[in-house]
């Protein structure tokens, strides 16, 4: 819950604006926050293609992962889970600058959109 709150708010101080993709689990609070998220706990709003495109991404069975995600849909920050592959794999794109992480979440924000 403290990453919750922690993870937006550094984002914030780094300048982030912009879509944000999010892990499933920090939706409902981001959403709480006013902030537009990717996907969040009520998953029949969301075209199947849609949910599987995001696991995919995000469990890293696509090529580039989430930065491909983010790249489609002009996603220019994230909040993924800590300690998730994908919450690590922005690191390696030039494009991506971490601003936040902790034991809960890892927060990026697009540098170069």
């Amino acid at each position: 819950a403290a990453a919750a709150v922690q993870a937006p708010n550094a984002a914030r101080l780094a300048g982030v604006s912009g879509p944000v993709l999010n892990g499933y689990a920090f939706g409902g609070y981001l959403i709480h926050e006013g902030i537009p998220v990717h996907i969040d706990g009520r998953a029949d709003m969301y075209r199947e293609a849609h949910l599987r495109e995001y696991v995919e991404a995000l469990e890293m069975r696509q090529s580039g992962g989430p930065d491909a995600l983010t790249t489609r849909y002009g996603i220019t920050w994230s909040i993924l889970s800590a300690g998730t592959p994908a919450g690590a794999s922005l690191d390696r794109f030039s494009e991506w600058v971490r601003v936040y992480a902790d034991d809960v979440a890892v927060g990026h924000r697009k540098v170069k959109p």
